[in-house]
Parts: C-alpha cells; structure tokens; sequence
C-alpha cells in the first residue's frame, strides 16, 4: 500500500491527476463536487477536466457521484461536457471520504484532517488493492443504479425548476450564477430567456 500525506490541497490533486491519467478502461468514484475557492483549486480542477476529456477519447468509461447540493453542479456540469458521466445521491457522505477507483485495481482515497463539510482534503491514499476496488465498486453500483439518484442534466432541471418555482421572474444570468454553470445551460434545462 502506497500512502501519500497530502500536505496541501494541489498536492492530493496531483495525486488525483497522476493516478487518473493511468486509466485504460473505466473510473469511477465519489467526490464532493465542490467550486474551487482559491486559484490553486480552480487550476487542479482544470487538469481534472481535461484529463476526463483526453481519456473519454480514449473510450475510457467514466463515471462521478456527487452529493445532491446546487453548489456540486458547476463541477458537474464540467465534468460532463469533457465526458464524464455525472449522477447525484442525496444523502451522499462525501465530506469525510472522497474515492476514486482507476480500472478496479488502484484507489485514490481522500480524507479532511477534520470532520466537515467545508474541510479540504489533506489526507491521501493510493491503494493497489483489486480486493478495496470491488468492495467500493459494489457501494458505487448501488448507489449509481438507485432510483434516488439524479443524472446531471435531470437533478440540474429539478434545482432550476424549483428556483424558478420560488422565483418566478428570476432570469437564467441570475440562476447561472447561482450554479455556477452558463447561462445557455439554464436555457436549455430550464427554459426562459437566456
């Protein structure tokens, strides 16, 4: 087992980049989704995404689950446009586990020093174990195969709807914004002016 303390948040991500481009065949995993706060966030969150988009050209399968929170959609909505597969959990405990599995044979394990929601990683694993793989790989399927789980462009209709709902004259600038996703997005989900 190969153990890595992360002592920054762009050193678990370049652990998260490195493993991630290894793949060959299929990732998947459960993560936060979290907007990046900070520059440092917003440029391993680019390496992520364009690191999904080369390996979906590839015919890599992937596949994220993020909890059912408006602030995971602007991820999301990245994540899919580079050809990911996005689903979202309600009650998905992220905040203190985050994983991601690399062809059934490599986990990254993210944890926060401290319990919260609003606590970065800073704790990271890299397992070589087939055995860890299949048991979060079980977890994952039942999870991403439940009725209670949303695909991107279905949870991201359910929250524009009930924005619009409470708001009506609310417009599509105001809720992308709110998303973090453009606001054709909102047009073409939710419908109203763009």
């Amino acid at each position: 087992m190969q153990a890595t303390r992360a002592l920054s948040r762009e050193e678990y991500f370049n652990l998260v980049v490195s493993t991630l481009r290894t793949a060959s065949s299929e990732v998947f995993g459960v993560v936060t989704g979290s907007r990046p706060r900070t520059e440092i966030g917003r440029r391993a969150l680019l390496r992520i995404v364009d690191s999904i988009e080369e390996l979906s050209r590839k015919g890599v399968k992937i596949r994220y689950l993020m909890p059912m929170r408006e602030e995971s959609l602007g991820v999301g909505y990245m994540y899919t446009r580079r050809g990911a597969e996005v689903k979202y959990f309600p009650g998905l405990m992220v905040q203190d586990f985050r994983y991601m599995v690399v062809d059934g044979k490599v986990t990254v394990i993210g944890l926060p020093e401290r319990v919260g929601s609003a606590q970065p990683t800073r704790l990271g694993y890299k397992i070589a174990s087939e055995g860890l793989a299949a048991l979060l790989k079980s977890d994952f399927e039942a999870r991403w195969n439940s009725r209670e789980a949303a695909s991107y462009e279905e949870y991201c209709k359910m929250v524009i709807n009930r924005i619009r709902k409470t708001n009506p004259d609310v417009s599509n600038e105001t809720i992308a914004s709110h998303l973090g996703i453009p606001v054709d997005e909102v047009a073409r989900l939710g419908g109203g002016e763009s």
